[in-house]
């Protein structure tokens, strides 16, 4: 059941009291990387005010392969329901909504880690109006500048990326197979493309279908009528995304095919039954490399599954 909200009130707290399930859950999430692309993060918050709770993710990952226990920096704080996002201060984290839908800022310290201390400094201003998908969901992609402090060493981060918001019941039993992929070259040069294995087939396919998405250049933004994302080669060991295509159909006839070479990725759990592979990828579109990245999500039973790991 997806909360319809008013498009004017979606950069603060929002979700209706009149709906009584636990599950009932906000989300805002921050994409960001270093300039030398050896570092990207994330910042994720999620409210479930049904419940009172929020849970507040940072995560900083490197070259390779991480997981929460080895990446460069993760926290997960899990605290009340906080009342507004507008000007939002929390153990380690701040954020700020400057100037709705146009500009924010996220501020993170830690110094209480082993070793130095863990910070950064970020702006996000928007390069485009935020595109809805349905009444539960909003992508914006912004401009990512300031820097961040690993171990250390002072990163200055200088990126185009998205932010997103959704609003809707998000059950911790439900089945996920969805991946979600985008490249940016700036306000008028990318695509953000989502997708998503139908619940009446076969969920272990490695190549999932479009559920929506579009292409934005100088003639404006064109969405994709149909399309695929499939993984062409993936790490013996741990199975995480190597190499991938992504092939757009667009209105009108046409199809396109981006392919895509991770440079990086952690493994990550937001709740107990969401695996996502995160993963910051090098795009060739027509030509040009332009730098985004592929989430790929599972349910941890799916991806079991699809691994061949069975304990009978």
């Amino acid at each position: 059941m997806a909360t319809e909200v008013a498009v004017e009130s979606v950069d603060e707290l929002h979700l209706p009291p009149t709906d009584s399930s636990p599950w009932l859950t906000e989300t805002a999430w921050y994409s960001f990387w270093t300039t030398d692309r050896v570092l990207a993060g994330h910042v994720y918050l999620r409210f479930r005010p049904n419940l009172g709770v929020m849970d507040a993710f940072t995560y900083v990952w490197g070259p390779g392969v991480s997981s929460p226990w080895d990446t460069a920096y993760w926290k997960d704080v899990r605290l009340g329901m906080p009342t507004s996002l507008l000007d939002l201060e929390i153990p380690g984290l701040s954020h700020t909504v400057v100037d709705p839908f146009r500009e924010y800022r996220l501020t993170s310290e830690d110094e209480r880690g082993y070793g130095d201390r863990f910070a950064f400094d970020l702006s996000a201003k928007a390069l485009q109006a935020p595109t809805y998908f349905g009444g539960k969901h909003l992508d914006q992609p912004m401009h990512m500048t300031g820097w961040v402090t690993v171990d250390g060493t002072r990163r200055d981060v200088d990126c185009f990326a998205m932010r997103d918001r959704s609003w809707y019941r998000r059950s911790d039993f439900t089945l996920f197979r969805s991946a979600y992929s985008y490249a940016l070259g700036g306000a008028d040069d990318g695509f953000l493309a989502l997708y998503a294995a139908p619940r009446d087939l076969d969920m272990l396919r490695d190549d999932l279908p479009l559920v929506g998405g579009h292409e934005t250049s100088a003639k404006g933004q064109r969405p994709f009528s149909s399309g695929v994302r499939k993984v062409t080669k993936r790490d013996p060991v741990t199975g995480h995304p190597m190499e991938l295509t992504v092939a757009f159909g667009e209105e009108g006839g046409g199809t396109r095919e981006v392919r895509g070479r991770v440079r990086n990725s952690i493994a990550l759990a937001a709740n107990t039954s969401m695996l996502s592979w995160m993963s910051l990828v090098d795009w060739d579109v027509d030509g040009r490399i332009l730098v985004g990245e592929d989430q790929e999500i599972w349910s941890p039973s799916i991806w079991r599954a699809f691994r061949g790991r069975s304990y009978r």
